[in-house]
């Protein structure tokens, strides 16, 4: 069987694919943990837990720390595939494997990736115990690195704070609520993505590149989306390869009154084969930044077609949750 890498790896592309702006981070720190989670750290002044993904925000400047939560097993899965390789084929540069001041067993790798919202530098942070596999991703605009705004030094102390704590914090309101669901199912959260599949898991009982999928994602800023057409088709790009691919549709559309852009596309992934047929509805959120809708399948699958037409009508039923 393949590793959880392999089982996760399509869904974590769809949370660092999400708009990232970061900024500093302050000297001064206290102890937080992320809800719904047992993963902690010390969080920099100025930050507050995210309502929108699993982490910590700085509203002020955008900037984020998010987390990922996997069974225990997953760490030596991380270990035997080499993460750091896998990080260098999906859309990173300048991966560079690392240690980090902490006193147990962990992966740490450094990276670069250029995004509709600009180039960011990233920090990973893989560590686990008997029940549980963390991940911790800071992102860091490079600009902030180039001109000693933010060190790398401050960002790795922080790093090596994390821990598991005995209980699971309290979890957040939805954001968001779906009235339709079609033939799938709720299967939970992966950092800031939430996923709907056919068996209602997270993952699947054997490694299925093709498999049928719907994730809801926010952005993880709030920073305004001037071009919805541009940031749809950069969005896209990170996962399929357009130019060898078919736009079957797009257009501008208005669900729950955002503005929104909707793209269905058949194209070839760029992690894997088979090619995938795909829809895609990215709305602008009313306080900034946008919510990313998306229903992929594979090309093959004789549901294929049916599965798009439930995709447009599960992203219709998009409703945004009212503020608290």
């Amino acid at each position: 069987m393949k590793t959880t890498l392999s089982r996760y790896r399509h869904f974590n592309r769809l949370t660092i694919i999400c708009a990232l702006i970061a900024a500093t981070l302050p000297a001064s720190a206290r102890p937080m943990q992320v809800p719904a989670t047992r993963i902690a750290l010390d969080v920099p002044e100025g930050y507050e837990v995210a309502k929108q993904f699993p982490g910590f925000i700085n509203e002020n400047t955008g900037a984020s720390i998010v987390s990922v939560e996997m069974p225990a097993a997953a760490f030596a899965d991380f270990q035997k595939a080499d993460f750091a390789a896998k990080l260098a084929t999906n859309g990173f540069a300048n991966v560079k494997p690392g240690k980090l001041p902490f006193p147990g067993n962990h992966i740490y790798v450094t990276a670069e990736q250029a995004t509709a919202a600009g180039a960011f530098a990233k920090f990973l942070m893989i560590f686990a115990d008997e029940k549980t596999t963390a991940m911790l991703t800071v992102n860091v605009l490079k600009a902030d690195m180039a001109s000693g705004k933010t060190k790398q030094a401050d960002i790795e102390k922080m790093l090596a704070t994390a821990h598991l704590t005995t209980d699971a914090a309290a979890a957040l309101p939805s954001t968001f609520t779906l009235s339709y669901l079609g033939p799938f199912k709720a299967a939970g959260a992966l950092g800031p993505a939430q996923l709907y599949t056919r068996d209602g898991k997270l993952a699947p009982d054997k490694p299925d590149p093709g498999r049928a999928v719907f994730v809801v994602a926010p952005s993880l800023a709030k920073s305004a989306i001037a071009d919805l057409p541009g940031t749809s088709k950069a969005a896209l790009i990170s996962m399929f390869d357009l130019d060898a691919g078919t736009i079957k549709s797009q257009g501008a559309v208005i669900v729950d009154g955002l503005e929104g852009y909707e793209i269905e596309l058949e194209a070839p992934r760029r992690s894997a084969a088979p090619k995938a047929l795909a829809y895609q509805l990215i709305l602008r959120a009313k306080d900034g930044g946008y919510m990313r809708l998306i229903g992929t399948a594979d090309a093959l699958d004789q549901d294929a077609p049916t599965l798009m037409a439930e995709f447009r009508k599960m992203a219709a039923s998009f409703k945004a949750a009212a503020p608290q």
